[in-house]
Parts: structure tokens; C-alpha cells; sequence
């Protein structure tokens, strides 16, 4: 965490226009950096896009869907204001493939190559019949660590997605909420931990979030559970 700590002074001093939810009951959990009107209008054709294709849909604690594209934003801004422009894009964008009616081509056309197959990478695809749950989501790993080799900041994007999944999880029902958890510690930790010696590019990003991650499924297993 000292990591994310020191990247405080990377915070513009000027006016917060976009703050960052996560669990209101874990005080200690380090607040990602705010967008300020500067760093907005850099991302707002994005913003624009993602408001546009979750308009309707909403979070599990209420919130409009588009609160979770821009929570990953800045946790991935808080570990690096440095990443390739598309990192940030397809931050934004990660869920509007698997969730909504945009295509891969659209993304494409609006944002570019490198953005559409990021998103791509970071889109699960249905489930086919007879396919167990675990082996499914086992090949979707396998096919964005692929695509990682040649955009290494998607794992980055994966990392934050899930920290944020996790750190609002008790707004979802139990059942979920443990298999969330379970699904982190036992699939996605170990497959994280043999990705780490690969990773040449942005480590100090990667084994930031994965402390972050690993931290993050620590203390919710040991908290109580929330009724």
C-alpha cells in the first residue's frame, strides 16, 4: 500500500467533480484519486459514451451503473497517472460489451483499435451449456492474460474491477457476496500470483493492485458477515 500512498501527490489541488464510492464501513481503504474538471474533460467522450450505454441500469446499492466504470478509472489512477490513454478508456468502458447492447465495432470505431480490443479482452462471454462456471471463467483469464503480452495494463484494469466489486459486495446478497470473495482467494489470486514474474511493464502498477486485491480478501473473509 505504500505505493498507492505516495501517489497522494499526484492529486490536483484543484475542485473534485467525480468522487470514487467504495464500502463506507472500511474507513482505512484508500480513497482513489478524484477527477477534477481538468482530468474529466480528457475522459469525458468516454464518460459520455458509458453513461449513454448503462443509462437505466443500476448498481446493487442504488447508484446508476456508471459509479462502478468511474470507481475503476480512479483506482487505476491511483496506482498510475502514467498508463497508455486507452488504459483509461477501456477503464471506462470494460463493462459496456458484456453488459449492454454496444458492440466490439462500435468501440472500435469511436475509440480505436487498441481501446476495442482491450474491452474485448475484458468482455465474458456467455457461458456455453454443459461448461462449468470455474472453467469458464478460467479460459476468460487465459484469454485476457493473451491479451495482456500486448497490452500490458488489462490485468491492471481486471484488478480494479474486482477490487471495486469486492469493496461494495455488502450491498449484494449473501450468497453472491461469499462466492465473490471465494472466487478471488482460490482462482483469480493464484492465476494473478503466476502472471506477476511476467509482468516487465507497469510492475509497481500490478503488484500495487495485487496487494490491494489480496489486502482486500483478507479483511473481508475475516469481517463479520453483513446482514
Amino acid at each position: 500500500m505504500d505505493n498507492l500512498a505516495t501517489a497522494s501527490h499526484h492529486r490536483p489541488p484543484t475542485c473534485t467533480i467525480v468522487t470514487c464510492h467504495l464500502d463506507p464501513l472500511v474507513p482505512s481503504f484508500t480513497p482513489a484519486i478524484p477527477l477534477t474538471l481538468s482530468s474529466y474533460l480528457t475522459y469525458k467522450d468516454a464518460i459520455a459514451f458509458t453513461r449513454l450505454a448503462h443509462a437505466g441500469q443500476k448498481r446493487a446499492d442504488g447508484r446508476a451503473f456508471v459509479s462502478h466504470p468511474l470507481a475503476v478509472l480512479q483506482i487505476l489512477r491511483s496506482v498510475s497517472t502514467e498508463l497508455p490513454h486507452a488504459a483509461y478508456m477501456t477503464a471506462l468502458l470494460h463493462d459496456t460489451v458484456e453488459d449492454t447492447e454496444t458492440t466490439v465495432g462500435q468501440i472500435r470505431t469511436t475509440f480505436g483499435d487498441e481501446t476495442a480490443t482491450a474491452v474485448d479482452a475484458l468482455t465474458r462471454r456467455k457461458r456455453p451449456k454443459g461448461k462449468g462456471v470455474v472453467e469458464h471463467e478460467r479460459d476468460y483469464l487465459a484469454r485476457m492474460a493473451q491479451i495482456h503480452r500486448h497490452l500490458p495494463y488489462v490485468l491492471l484494469i481486471k484488478m480494479a474491477d474486482r477490487l471495486h466489486n469486492l469493496e461494495t459486495a455488502h450491498f449484494c446478497a449473501p450468497a453472491y457476496r461469499q462466492a465473490l470473495l471465494q472466487e478471488t482467494a482460490t482462482l483469480y489470486l493464484p492465476f494473478l500470483q503466476v502472471q506477476e514474474p511476467l509482468q516487465t511493464k507497469y510492475s509497481d502498477s500490478f503488484n500495487t493492485l495485487y496487494s490491494m486485491l489480496e489486502e482486500s480478501v483478507a479483511r473481508l473473509t475475516d469481517m463479520p458477515q453483513i446482514i
